[in-house]
């Protein structure tokens, strides 16, 4: 394994137990050819009135192996052999390392070790999973950054990341404090939607995620406060979360929807983070995508789709007569016609996932 995962491991675990890792047994895995690790946390945010619940999904094929948690740099929990391991941890302190202000960054992560195995087809021969978020005082105060965002779930470099900043309506609140709902709902919007949609989740180490302090306007497909375009110019997309029930649209990388509904955060993230087009019949603005577009303009573009990708020409119909026209190849509802959580994103929606990470 990597010298500082095994120096990190060697402060915490008996050198005895480290022994075992790839020792040769008869009655356990003759070689190992995966292990992967996933870790997250709840609250997504956290005040310091907060327990914190950090849990670690592994994958591996071999029969025996330690999950490790660590938690602000503490090793908290040590499972054997269990694809799920979690731990509690906290109250944590909001204050920071300098002592003035208050809120501060958390980092946590999970570390997979198979153990008593003969072969190893990984190099190293373990996995690990990084990530931080922020734990603030009780009205969700952060002081670390004058930029007025939180990170929620940050697990990559922002160069090679889809930074997602989450906005809170004006109508969760008159005040002018983040609340424990709106952040419920962000928590909600990425474990429970992005993370139901399986061509997401299994991209999810290459997005952040973000909470702006400062309220937007639900209305015109969600208005930001301005000072995110100097505070967070790294940013990829904006979301903005509302409590009322009404009708959500998107303008560029800015998106609206509510809270508490998962129909609207789909499709409109499939606007304003992945720029694919709308599938249905109504009154929008249709487009092509430049690149794996999901829908066409002219019935030619769609066949000679088709015809590049092996499949039949006969699956390119018009599914709209609006602006002269637009074709597409599928049937039935998809995340881009409609928008529910379980809802595919249909062949040339998947293929556009791809490229739109492929690229990143």
């Amino acid at each position: 394994m990597p010298k500082r995962v095994r120096a990190l491991l060697t402060l915490f675990v008996p050198v005895s137990l480290l022994a075992l890792a790839g020792c040769d047994d008869p009655n356990t895995t003759t070689t190992v050819t995966r292990a992967e690790v996933e870790a997250r946390h709840s609250p997504i945010i956290a005040t310091d009135s907060e327990t914190v619940t950090v849990t670690a999904e592994t994958d591996t094929d071999a029969t025996e192996f330690w999950t490790f948690i660590f938690v602000d740099g503490t090793l908290e929990e040590i499972c054997d052999s269990q694809t799920s391991c979690s731990v509690t941890v906290g109250p944590l302190s909001s204050t920071p390392p300098g002592g003035t202000g208050t809120g501060r960054p958390v980092n946590y992560h999970a570390i997979v070790l198979p153990i008593k195995y003969d072969d190893c087809d990984l190099d190293p021969c373990n996995n690990e999973d990084r990530n931080t978020f922020a734990v603030t005082g009780n009205n969700y105060q952060y002081d670390p950054n004058s930029g007025n965002y939180i990170p929620a779930l940050d697990q990559s470099p922002s160069s090679d990341a889809v930074d997602v900043v989450f906005h809170m309506a004006g109508d969760y609140t008159s005040g002018s404090d983040l609340t424990k709902s709106f952040i419920s709902d962000v928590e909600d919007k990425i474990y429970d939607e992005y993370g139901a949609q399986s061509i997401i989740e299994d991209q999810m180490q290459n997005f952040n995620f973000w909470v702006y302090t400062k309220k937007a306007n639900g209305d015109d497909c969600g208005v930001p406060d301005s000072s995110v375009s100097s505070n967070m110019a790294f940013r990829d997309a904006d979301a903005v979360l509302h409590v009322d029930t009404f009708g959500d649209c998107s303008i560029g990388s800015r998106f609206s929807a509510e809270g508490h509904d998962t129909k609207a955060f789909l499709h409109e993230s499939g606007h304003g983070v992945f720029n694919m087009a709308d599938e249905y019949d109504g009154d929008t603005s249709y487009f092509e995508p430049a690149n794996e577009p999901n829908i066409f303009k002219t019935s030619s573009n769609c066949t000679s789709e088709q015809t590049s990708e092996g499949r039949p020409t006969s699956a390119c119909s018009q599914f709209t007569s609006r602006q002269g026209g637009w074709y597409k190849i599928h049937t039935g509802s998809t995340i881009m016609s409609w928008g529910t959580t379980g809802q595919p994103w249909g062949t040339e929606g998947v293929e556009h996932m791809n490229w739109f990470f492929n690229n990143l």
